[in-house]
């Protein structure tokens, strides 16, 4: 019964979506009299118009998603590609801490944040990148080598933040990432607000290099997880057998089967004129607000 509510909700938003597209349509029919002389403004408008409508159908989409757990048979993980007149709107939907958490390596305790460091070198090396990515990242936090009194602000505005990342884009401006910066993207994110990573989304190798201590574990986590959505971490004891209680005392801080932010990317194509909308959700409960919205490149944002 849930099942088939849920059907009918994302059935209703794409109806929601295609209806404000029609009005789009009707209206620039009515009110432009030359269209080849403002046919850019007019993509651009509709544009902006069918990401907005998609965002206030998105608020509603995970209105009625769950609150217990977040998986990948969600109803907001299964929004298709809309058709749109001359070309499509594509809905990309992605927990952020389905990555590594940058944002881990700017966590006041050293013990956490050698974790962090350590699993991020270790992504590093799998994917034959610059390990000194490590150190210039940690640099750029406040939390490596150098410090707010040894670095000259005045000399970049990227070259020092002090904190957390805002936005995974803001990465481009550490000076090892810089060219590798989509390499990075495609297993990073700046992370979630506590930083664990949602094992019904993450990569075998993120797990196994954030928690090492689920990697005997981490094919039957991956298997219970494909078959059927892990609602519960006392899920992930269950599957190590209840060997060891401490083991998944320590492990319990660094995962969970929920995910707060939502970084939702929405493709226009018009005419093979293309644009890019960013948009970081906080998702509490089933309410969700708007952090950021950013119109911008096809590279990953958040």
């Amino acid at each position: 019964m849930f099942k088939l509510k849920e059907g009918s909700v994302l059935i209703s938003v794409i109806i929601i979506i295609s209806v404000a597209i029609s009005l789009v349509i009707v209206v620039y029919e009515r009110t432009t009299s030359s269209y080849s002389s403002v046919v850019k403004q007019q993509y651009e408008y509709q544009k902006a118009i069918y990401s907005i409508t998609a965002v206030e159908a998105l608020k509603s989409l995970f209105k009625y998603d769950n609150t217990r757990y977040d998986g990948q048979t969600d109803i907001w993980n299964a929004v298709p590609p809309i058709p749109i007149q001359d070309g499509f709107l594509t809905i990309t939907i992605t927990p952020v801490n389905s990555k590594f958490p940058i944002n881990g390596l700017a966590n006041s305790d050293e013990e956490v944040r050698d974790r962090y460091a350590n699993a991020f070198r270790t992504l590093l090396e799998e994917k034959e990148m610059p390990i000194d990515i490590v150190d210039d990242t940690l640099s750029y936090l406040g939390t490596g080598y150098l410090n707010a009194a040894l670095v000259d602000e005045s000399s970049s505005p990227y070259g020092y933040r002090g904190g957390k990342l805002q936005s995974l884009a803001e990465a481009f401006y550490i000076p090892a990432i810089g060219v590798e910066f989509n390499k990075v993207a495609e297993f990073s994110s700046m992370g979630d607000p506590n930083n664990k990573i949602n094992l019904n989304f993450a990569s075998k190798e993120v797990i196994v290099a954030l928690i090492p201590e689920l990697e005997p574990y981490v094919d039957a986590i991956i298997t219970a997880r494909d078959e059927n959505d892990l609602e519960d971490v006392s899920d992930v004891y269950e599957l190590m057998g209840g060997s060891s209680q401490e083991t998944y005392n320590a492990a319990l801080n660094y995962f969970d089967v929920k995910s707060q932010y939502f970084y939702v990317k929405i493709e226009i194509i018009i005419q093979d004129d293309i644009s890019y909308y960013h948009i970081l959700f906080d998702k509490n409960g089933s309410n969700a607000s708007i952090i950021k919205y950013i119109e911008g490149g096809s590279i990953e944002y958040f």
